[in-house]
């Protein structure tokens, strides 16, 4: 006959090849009768002996106790994330954690750039992203590699708003927060303003220009221009007038001169706007007629030259 017994214990330390103290217990109780003869002599001596049988009855038991204790088993952590949890390694490696046995991973963010641990350049492995701008600290080192300055520990390296992934996206310069030099901060351009347009009915739209271009639509007015005038309805993606006419006049009508000959250059600036305009008119004269600049700043009343 046999007879199955199964016993529960509980591992609450996880580890690998945990040895836990186990013992095989058995014992065992059975009734039992014993009997034995006792000899009664019958007179005269030397008679025949008759036996008389004595019984009692009693128990029979035994017990054992078999150390067990060379059963070697994995004990996983509760949660899946506490089987996912690195701890940083004195050869500049991260190892799991949950037990002191592991070895430094080769790869532990899985960003493509080996461990310091096993030569590799990554400086922190246990975080693929660790500047925290959108881009895995191998895209970034692919990127510098192509001549994009872009730094894996700095998510904006120019301060301009933009993280290093935005600047990528749209083809800024992640080193210069004024790509284009157009006087617009990239994030400016990226973010855009409102622009009024008048007219019987005042509207207001959303705008943005080209951080990579300092005239977004061409038309001879500068982003910065345009941004100003957002309250008269500049737009940067949609060509304008300029707001400040200029026509020049030379009064040699075929434009060929004698030496020592004099000429009259006039340059007319008209105010395209309806408020008033300060600003500096600039003739550079070149050195074949006496060179220098010449300048009048001026203030030029609405729709007036």
């Amino acid at each position: 006959m046999t007879n199955d017994t199964f016993g529960f214990t509980t591992l609450t330390k996880a580890g690998i090849n945990q040895r836990p103290s186990l013992y095989l217990n058995s014992a065992l109780s059975l009734p039992a009768i014993s009997c034995w003869l006792i000899p009664v002599p019958v007179p005269p001596l030397f008679f025949p002996i008759i036996p008389f049988a004595h019984c009692e009855k009693q128990d029979v038991a035994s017990a054992s106790s078999t150390d067990v204790s060379t059963i070697a088993v994995d004990v996983l952590p509760a949660t899946l994330s506490g089987f996912y949890d690195l701890t940083e390694q004195s050869d500049g490696g991260v190892a799991l954690s949950w037990d002191t046995r592991f070895p430094s991973l080769a790869d532990a963010d899985g960003d493509g750039l080996l461990s310091l641990a096993v030569g590799g350049n990554d400086q922190d492995d246990s975080n693929a992203d660790r500047d925290g701008d959108g881009l895995t600290d191998a895209r970034e080192l692919e990127a510098r590699a192509a001549g994009i300055l872009v730094d894996p520990g700095t998510a904006d390296f120019d301060n301009d708003g933009l993280t290093d992934l935005q600047e990528l996206r749209v083809g800024s310069n992640p080193i210069n927060p004024d790509t284009d030099n157009d006087g617009l901060t990239d994030k400016q351009e990226v973010d855009g303003w409102e622009v009024t347009i008048g007219g019987a009915t005042t509207l207001t739209t959303g705008a943005t220009s080209d951080p990579t271009n300092p005239d977004t639509d061409g038309d001879g007015l500068s982003d910065l221009t345009e941004h100003l005038g957002r309250e008269v309805g500049y737009h940067p993606r949609v060509v304008n007038p300029n707001p400040v006419g200029i026509v020049t006049n030379l009064n040699d009508e075929d434009g060929f001169v004698q030496p020592g000959q004099e000429i009259v250059l006039t340059a007319q600036v008209t105010n395209r706007t309806t408020g008033f305009s300060d600003g500096t008119l600039q003739i550079a004269v070149p050195p074949a007629l006496g060179g220098g600049p010449a300048r009048r700043q001026s203030v030029l009343y609405p729709t007036r030259w």
